[in-house]
């Protein structure tokens, strides 16, 4: 059964994938044709609806708590910790927003593509994510009250703790001031079984596990449970040209995220500021 389930659902998501570049693809061509901002705008409206339709194939449940702290106005950072591909995916159901990702996505097989005409906003991470074509790149785009997503530890965990946050992107909220929304999320349970900590990579990836084997496994998941809790937002006010003011107000963050990650996942450890 489980076998089938994954057949289904891998046939699905491409599906879902291919049919949605193809709709978007081209009406992003013809719209860009008279109006290039208007036609980012536009995919923009269909994030939220995507990610919506691929929860439901993949049999993601949401429990969803500070839905009234999103601001009404887009062109806001969301910011979120990070153990997974779901709970990106997860959070733009709840919160539109284009992702921040790195470059070599780009050249993934339809999910690059997809990426692309969505509007993801590639960032190479070697170069560094402060330097001034990503700041502009993400700063226009806020102009075009689109929201952005990014997750400041920068990597995977397993779930049960924060990292060090990067302060970088930050700077393009604070040079527009626009709110930081900062959101957090736990796995609940699979298949109505809670997952014990020892078995988190059951739905975490990270620390170099190969993405098709870990993706197989999920999609043969009957259905997964998340936990997201909104925060309310804070508008940034501080000198981004010194390192020190940038570096407190990723702290700043990171502590609320703490306290909000406290309340809902009783496996969660902690803030790991690690130097690196």
């Amino acid at each position: 059964m489980r076998n089938i389930r994954f057949g289904i659902r891998i046939v699905l998501v491409l599906l879902l994938f291919l049919i949605s570049a193809f709709i978007m693809g081209l009406l992003k061509i013809m719209i860009r044709l008279f109006n290039h901002d208007l036609a980012d705008k536009v995919i923009f409206k269909f994030v939220k609806p995507f990610c919506l339709v691929l929860n439901k194939i993949c049999g993601i449940r949401l429990q969803i708590e500070g839905q009234e702290n999103i601001p009404e106005k887009n062109g806001f950072l969301v910011v979120g910790n990070h153990y997974s591909y779901i709970e990106a995916f997860c959070t733009m159901s709840i919160v539109p927003a284009v992702p921040v990702s790195k470059e070599e996505i780009k050249s993934w097989p339809v999910f690059g593509l997809a990426a692309r005409i969505g509007g993801t906003v590639f960032v190479n991470r070697d170069k560094g994510g402060v330097s001034g074509r990503y700041i502009e790149s993400l700063v226009q785009t806020l102009k075009k009250n689109i929201n952005i997503i990014f997750f400041p530890e920068g990597t995977t965990t397993d779930g049960t703790y924060l990292k060090r946050f990067k302060s970088a992107l930050f700077v393009v909220a604070n040079r527009l001031k626009v709110p930081v929304l900062p959101t957090v999320s736990t796995v609940v349970s699979i298949e109505g079984k809670a997952v014990p900590q020892d078995k988190r990579d059951m739905i975490a990836w990270y620390g170099g596990v190969p993405f098709i084997p870990h993706i197989t496994q999920v999609l043969k998941y009957r259905y997964v449970e998340l936990k997201f809790k909104i925060g309310k937002p804070v508008i940034p006010e501080y000198d981004d040209t010194s390192l020190n003011e940038r570096r407190a107000f990723a702290v700043r963050i990171q502590t609320y995220m703490d306290s909000m990650l406290r309340s809902i996942d009783p496996l969660y450890k902690g803030i790991i500021n690690d130097p690196k």
